[in-house]
């Protein structure tokens, strides 16, 4: 996206400007620190495409305002245990395009708040069992999971409010 129409983007979505620390949206970033991600805790969306963020992330992050997290193609391995633990009331996961995430981490069962929820081109194996607990999730992308090998019975139809659910792989 063209630099001037993205940052027009994030000023019109923070409401002209005045809530000018609610949105981040960086992309292409060659390496994202701790001490940069304090500076963001009251956020309210944060959008990291194409960016490092393993160093960043070595701690759980205190976002208590927090309603979309998408971290797109940012080389993410794994998440910290209690990563979510500070994200009371978020509602849209993203962690597509992170092909090196091999596991879901089971506390992400506990935001009871998510509606969306996309894994696109992850190394995720397994889904846990607990993901039925997402109770207000509307949206699952499980598309191109190539290492997938369990979805639990029962877990999809649990999900009460799910409205759109995708595990498209193209035939080998």
């Amino acid at each position: 996206m063209h630099d001037v129409i993205c940052d027009m983007a994030i000023w019109l979505s923070c409401e002209s400007g005045e809530e000018k620390h609610k949105s981040f949206v960086l992309e292409h970033v060659e390496l994202i620190e701790a001490y940069e991600i304090v500076k963001w805790k009251e956020a309210q969306r944060i959008s990291l495409w194409h960016s490092n963020i393993n160093e960043g992330l070595s701690l759980s992050p205190c976002f208590p305002n927090l309603r979309t997290l998408i971290l797109r193609n940012s080389g993410m391995k794994s998440l910290p245990i209690g990563f979510f633990q500070f994200m009371p009331v978020i509602r849209v996961l993203d962690f597509s395009s992170n092909k090196e995430l091999v596991e879901l981490p089971l506390e992400i069962c506990r935001l009871e708040s998510l509606e969306y929820l996309n894994l696109t081109w992850t190394s995720i194996k397994r889904m846990p069992i607990e993901l039925k607990n997402l109770t207000k999730l509307r949206c699952l992308v499980l598309n191109y999971l190539e290492r997938l090998e369990v979805i639990p019975s029962n877990v999809i139809s649990c999900l009460p409010n799910l409205q759109m659910f995708s595990i498209y792989a193209p035939r080998r």
